[in-house]
């Protein structure tokens, strides 16, 4: 039963990104973020969340293997 309370005590988005994390599913990063990334190479459309920190901060790697990391779970839509 702690465990329960426990995890009913995250965020609701935190848990929605650990989800799309175990299960595999992709997501998308948003508009702002991807205008503040300035990156050259082809970043994609669509990630999977790779690791989410304690401090809820996320990394994530697109289907061409670009990688970023230190995103914040408001730079990502679930």
């Amino acid at each position: 039963m702690d465990t329960i309370k426990r995890i009913s005590t995250f965020k609701p988005e935190l848990l929605e990104a650990f989800k799309k994390m175990i299960l595999g599913i992709n997501v998308q990063i948003t508009e702002d973020c991807r205008e503040k990334s300035h990156s050259r190479s082809p970043m994609g459309k669509w990630f999977f969340i790779k690791e989410i920190d304690a401090d809820e901060i996320v990394t994530i790697v697109s289907q061409n293997h670009y990688i970023m990391s230190g995103l914040k779970l408001t730079d990502l839509i679930l």
